[in-house]
């Protein structure tokens, strides 16, 4: 199963057509979410982090197993993180 959901745990989509063998990437990239992100999801113009002035854009996190698009973050590296502190807090 592959999955999507936001930031209060909501369903926003799901994915049960695969085989157990697949990769969650291949699957993902398969999928018509995966196709089709940018037209499947409206994502809000980019807006400042809460108690500051920086402006980020909205994005969708995932494991490291996917591969990094504009939309699509994921975690540190292991030998990125253990150089600075901050990136574990981030990972977590």
């Amino acid at each position: 199963m592959l999955a999507l959901v936001d930031h209060n745990c909501k369903f926003l989509a799901v994915d049960v057509s695969s085989y157990g063998k697949d990769g969650d990437a291949g699957i993902f990239a398969k999928s018509p979410l995966g196709n089709n992100l940018s037209k499947a999801i409206k994502f809000p113009p980019p807006g400042p982090l809460p108690g500051t002035q920086t402006v980020l854009p909205y994005v969708i996190l995932r494991d490291k197993a996917y591969k990094l698009t504009t939309t699509l973050m994921r975690p540190y590296s292991h030998d990125q993180a253990k150089a600075d502190t901050d990136k574990p807090i981030y990972n977590y």
